[in-house]
């Protein structure tokens, strides 16, 4: 089996040996969640939204409503920031981890008051920082200034304090944050404060943010969420917040990692067994034989995929991909010091060019990642490509990471082929899938990933140390979806009719030419006949025709192509290459 990221071998799992439920006899000081239920107008708001059918895709950072209402609930805590410089994410284990990703390097040092959190230590090591535990004072565990001082070195980069404090329940004085402000200016530091606790103070002074002092609010990423004071643990919500170029870079992570939280929460570690077993019980009608103990589900396909690229790649290593590829492939690498090597597919096709991807491995190459059916050529790859990207798997030790999230949608002569149907592919086979595409659940953000035990062990990690579990009451949906046949075939055979239609359509078009798609739900069309390159078609389709495609140059490898989704109307589609043709015909 290909090696691992080295630096889970340096982390733990925090808590959650000690998580894990007791017998009914046992008294449980352990777990940290108010035990009220979730407040009746806030459970309405989201069964609303439900039933207004608000589950497709929003925006990346969060509701332009929810952004604001966030916004509006600092300045309670003398914190003044725009909606447009918030960003909710599914938990805020997960806005922290955005956060880290914003501003550590690997190398960076990282000052922690210790006793501290230990998902702080996990995501530091994660990304390749350094924790630089400091001990607090004693007996009231409340921050040794001088100490945090003599900690400071050329390579530190932040401190990260939490207050109302897990696990020593102190708060901090109002001078004790200004003191640290100021440490945080001497030797310009990113301060990432994480406020979850901040309604929940007893003592003589209130929660206080380093924005309130001179210096802070421009080098503060401020981390809240609902969980705690909220009683909406299981809800996995959170947000962060700070200086608009920071917070740039945070949506980036969000948009490369996660898409976006539930769509319908937004108006208003692993997870249950049966959901584990549901997704295991589902692979095997793919020749995938997964124990439910080697399975995680995550917040999103992406974040599945992020987990996955985090348990094996280290900063330096080479990631294959087939290119023109999906972006946040890309994305993901890069954030985590990897370094994506984009090999073009054979062409009209679009189908692996086996020759070309066993030129591209170097000593330095790590993994190759595959999507079947892909977006955004739709290609399908026959067993004998996958079979032969096993084999150079095989022979050059690289980990697969197979994106099998559009799996169920298939129209061509073979179906969607596991690379752990192989010899030697399910020992170093990733696979990660979901419901937003099969089962029209975009909004939901459900994702899985499973492979061998040992790497399962370090994606368990992941997820304990940066997104807890998935909001626990999709669960149970999410596993009913998957005892649904009729549902998905139906929807299924509504695709395969539009692309017959849609890509008569597309191929018909002066300039442009298409080979016909096999899976998924899109068309990635050449229009180098047209005489344009590819943002000015789209430029100009949106603009004279009123036609929205993406310019295929946004993903490398894609120069003088578009890529167009048929997971619209037949009405829409056929309107749409109306107004093309007559676009098309006018301009030549």
């Amino acid at each position: 089996m290909p090696t691992l990221n080295s630096a889970f071998s340096q982390i733990g799992r925090g808590f959650a040996a000690f998580l894990a439920p007791p017998s009914p006899d046992v008294i449980r000081f352990t777990v940290g969640q108010p035990d009220f239920d979730t407040p009746a107008p806030v459970v309405d708001a989201a069964i609303d939204s439900l039933k207004r059918g608000e589950t497709a895709y929003t925006r990346s950072q969060g509701s332009e409503a929810l952004c604001e209402a966030v916004s509006d609930h600092l300045e309670k805590f003398e914190i003044f920031v725009d909606g447009n410089d918030v960003v909710i994410a599914p938990g805020c284990k997960q806005a922290l981890l955005y956060s880290m990703m914003a501003v550590i390097e690997p190398g960076d040092e990282v000052l922690l008051l210790a006793p501290a959190w230990p998902s702080y230590d996990g995501m530091i090591k994660l990304l390749g920082g350094i924790p630089i535990h400091v001990p607090v004072n004693r007996p009231d565990y409340h921050p040794d200034i001088e100490a945090l001082k003599d900690a400071v070195t050329s390579k530190t980069k932040a401190i990260i304090i939490n207050s109302p404090n897990n696990p020593t329940g102190a708060v901090y004085t109002p001078d004790e944050v200004k003191q640290i402000v100021q440490l945080a200016v001497d030797s310009d530091l990113w301060i990432l404060d994480d406020m979850i606790y901040s309604t929940l103070v007893w003592g003589s002074h209130c929660y206080t943010s380093p924005n309130s002092f001179e210096g802070g609010a421009e080098r503060t990423l401020t981390i809240g969420g609902w969980s705690k004071g909220w009683a909406m643990t299981g809800w996995r919500l959170g947000w962060v917040t700070g200086p608009s170029e920071a917070m740039e870079a945070v949506k980036t992570c969000q948009a490369s990692s996660a898409t976006h939280v539930a769509t319908f929460l937004m108006p208003a570690a692993e997870v249950s067994e049966a959901l584990c077993e549901a997704v295991s019980d589902h692979l095997e009608k793919f020749e995938i034989f997964v124990d439910g103990n080697d399975v995680v589900i995550a917040p999103g396909c992406k974040q599945a995929l992020l987990y996955s690229m985090m348990a094996v790649i280290e900063p330096g290593d080479e990631v294959l991909l087939l290119a023109p590829a999906w972006p946040s492939y890309d994305g993901m690498i890069k954030l985590l010091g990897g370094i994506p090597i984009h090999v073009p597919v054979n062409r009209p096709d679009y189908h692996p060019d086996i020759e070309a991807l066993k030129d591209a491995v170097t000593s330095k190459t790590k993994a190759i990642i595959i999507n079947s059916p892909n977006n955004p050529t739709g290609a399908v790859y026959t067993p004998d490509e996958v079979k032969q990207i096993v084999q150079l798997a095989v022979d050059s030790d690289l980990w697969i990471l197979d994106d099998m999230i559009y799996s169920t949608l298939v129209w061509g002569s073979h179906c969607y082929t596991s690379p752990n149907s192989f010899e030697g592919g399910a020992e170093r086979t990733l696979t990660i899938g979901g419901w937003s595409k099969g089962w029209a659940m975009t909004g939901w953000r459900l994702g899985w990933v499973t492979g061998p035990s040992e790497a399962m062990e370090a994606v368990k990690t992941c997820q304990a140390s940066s997104a807890t579990h998935v909001a626990t009451f999709l669960m149970p949906a999410a596993e009913v979806a998957l005892t649904l046949e009729e549902e998905t075939r139906e929807m299924a055979d509504s695709f395969a009719k539009r692309r017959l239609v849609f890509h008569e359509g597309i191929d018909s078009l002066p300039g442009v030419t298409a080979p016909m798609p096999e899976g998924a739900f899109y068309i990635l069309a050449d229009i180098t006949g047209t005489g344009m390159n590819d943002i000015e078609f789209a430029t100009r389709a949106l603009e004279e025709a009123k036609v929205q495609v993406i310019p295929g140059s946004l993903m490398l490898g894609g120069d003088n192509l578009i890529r167009m989704s048929y997971a619209a109307s037949l009405e829409d589609l056929e309107e749409g290459i109306r107004r093309l043709r007559d676009w098309l015909n006018t301009i030549n």
